[in-house]
């Protein structure tokens, strides 16, 4: 029996993030700074990137395999076309 292997971990990029956010015009661009340090403070193992032109959120540690469109490894990704709001698109449950 072939014994599964564990998905390999995803690298964070909170250097693209922090450049990101230095040129962030959105009028809530204080907001999406203190979402990404509060989500980014809950675990170790969660990683940043800029995804759809937005920061997104992500478990950067060891899974069991998954379809990779079935995008388990990402926890939020923000939504930043609005003006008045920032929204964001949950993970399902794993």
């Amino acid at each position: 029996m072939k014994s599964q292997q564990l998905a390999p971990t995803k690298q964070s990029e909170p250097e693209k993030v922090d450049a990101y956010i230095r040129g962030l015009t959105h009028p809530l661009a204080n907001v999406v700074e203190s979402l990404r340090k509060i989500i980014s403070s809950t675990d170790p193992e969660i990683g940043e990137e800029i995804k759809w032109n937005a920061p997104a959120f992500f478990y950067a540690g060891e899974m069991k395999p998954f379809n990779p469109k079935e995008y388990k490894r990402h926890i939020a990704v923000f939504n930043l076309h609005q003006k008045d709001c920032i929204s964001y698109f949950p993970a399902e449950p794993v």
